[in-house]
């Protein structure tokens, strides 16, 4: 597994070990739905967590509290260079295990994957 601060020789062999033995971790659709359904009244996301809780708690009263700079791991992901972990083959089984294993979440919120030809679409669609 990478250690902060060392050489990333080789991202996609180092990914695609991550996704075959970690990645299982990551996956918490369990904690907010029932079958397969959304069962919670809001899912707060980590890319728009500012404003998802201004939402939550202007919606209890609770008035103007901001996350200010507070952001776990927020000095981790600087961009969203996803071809640093895929590398040039979007079609890869590390893209298929992620894919797989987060599908329920990609379908839920919206989301969809890199591709070769559409390298941008990370993130929600424009629906």
């Amino acid at each position: 597994m990478h250690q902060r601060g060392t050489q990333i020789n080789d991202a996609s062999t180092l990914f695609l070990s991550f996704c075959r033995t970690r990645l299982n971790f990551f996956s918490d659709f369990h904690l907010y739905s029932e079958g397969g359904e959304i069962a919670v009244d809001r899912v707060l996301r980590y890319e728009s967590l500012d404003s998802d809780l201004a939402q939550v708690l202007d919606d209890f009263g609770l008035g103007d509290v901001s996350l200010g700079d507070k952001r776990l791991n927020s000095g981790i992901r600087k961009s969203k260079q996803f071809d640093v972990f895929y590398g040039e083959n979007w079609d890869g089984e590390a893209v298929d295990l992620v894919a797989d294993l987060f599908r329920r979440e990609i379908d839920a919120f919206g989301y969809q994957l890199p591709t070769a030809e559409e390298p941008g679409a990370v993130g929600q669609s424009a629906s």
